[in-house]
Parts: C-alpha cells; structure tokens; sequence
C-alpha cells in the first residue's frame, strides 16, 4: 500500500486469487501448497480516505457510505459495454424463436399425453 499525497488517496494493490473464500482442503492444508494466482496484472485499487469522511468516533457515516456507494457504482456502470441496437435485436429475436418453439413442443406433449390417459381411463 502505497500513499498518494497529491490525490489524498492511498493506493491498494489488489491481489488477484483463484481461491474463493472456502475454508483449506486437508489434503493440502499445512504442506506448503500456495493457491495459484489469476494471469492479471496487479490493478491499483484507489480509496479516498478523507477527514470529512469520519464521525468524531472515526467511523464512516451512512450518508458518506451511500455516496460513496453510489460514486463507485457510476464508476463501475462508466465500464460496462453496452450491445448495440442491432445486437439486442437480434438476441430479442431469438429468445422469442426459442420461446415459441419450447410452447410449441410442450404444448404438443400435453396434447398427446391428454389424449393417452383419456384413451387408459376410458
């Protein structure tokens, strides 16, 4: 962790992982096995740490939370790709297709299953 006096942020370096949180197997737990990590560069991760952040208790407000909150999801919403009109289109346009053809199929199975009880209580 590096500080940035000039931006009042401190850097955090995220280390990418391939572990997901569970507790060690015990196979491998305690003989040295070091979890593989993801082929990323190390990304720096900025928070603001600012003074007008913090309580007289030093804690973060819920205010201040939400904001914050709110800024990283804009942040967040700024990197996503968005598919083009024509892209949603046509995965609109297959969905529906699917769709029909499931209705179709199932609604001919209940056809012919209907008629084959009929047929066995009759």
């Amino acid at each position: 962790m590096r500080h940035n006096a000039e931006q009042g942020k401190k850097i955090h370096f995220q280390k990418a992982s391939s572990s997901n949180g569970r507790a060690a197997v015990s196979k491998t737990a305690g003989w040295g096995f070091e979890s593989l990590l993801a082929c990323q560069n190390l990304k720096p991760v900025f928070r603001r740490e600012w003074k007008s952040d913090m309580s007289e208790t030093g804690e973060i407000g819920k205010i201040e939370k939400g904001k914050r909150f709110l800024s990283e999801a804009k942040v967040e919403l700024m990197k996503v790709v968005w598919p083009s009109k024509q892209q949603t289109l046509a995965s609109t346009r297959i969905v529906i297709i699917f769709v029909a053809i499931i209705t179709v199929f199932l609604g001919l199975c209940d056809f012919i299953f209907g008629k084959l009880v009929s047929l066995i209580l009759s």
